[in-house]
């Protein structure tokens, strides 16, 4: 618990974002949050959905329910942004209950790893355009 008081302390200091993509500085209402993954959503479960079921252990944030980009629908997966010890105890409590008809999978958000074929490590001199 002694990191991210270290933590709001450095921002604080700074008044800048930090670097960490799972904790982030919330300016308005200086509160270091933390990003949570939530899994095997129903297609139809909605951010307000989502909204009421993690309300009870905290205040949330911020939910973002990712969307295909062709179809506009639901890919099953969101995340929420909750302050520290809230979001902590969100996902030990949370972790295997049911939503929607659905048991989700509940824990910290991960940076995006890229794969071998992600723009970033592609190489462009190695790809050759079609004739």
């Amino acid at each position: 618990m002694k990191a991210p008081l270290m933590l709001l302390a450095a921002v604080r200091r700074r008044a800048i974002d930090c670097g960490d993509p799972e904790i982030r500085f919330d300016r308005s209402k200086e509160v270091v949050l933390k990003n949570i993954y939530v899994g095997n959503l129903d297609l139809k479960t909605t951010a307000e959905a989502i909204r009421c079921f993690f309300e009870p252990l905290g205040t949330v944030h911020k939910v973002k329910v990712m969307l295909d980009r062709k179809t506009g629908l639901s890919r099953g997966f969101a995340f929420i942004e909750m302050a520290v010890p809230e979001a902590d105890r969100a996902i030990a409590t949370l972790q295997g209950r049911m939503l929607d008809g659905q048991a989700v999978h509940i824990h910290e958000g991960r940076q995006k790893v890229h794969g071998p074929a992600s723009p970033s490590r592609v190489r462009h001199d190695a790809i050759r355009e079609h004739p």
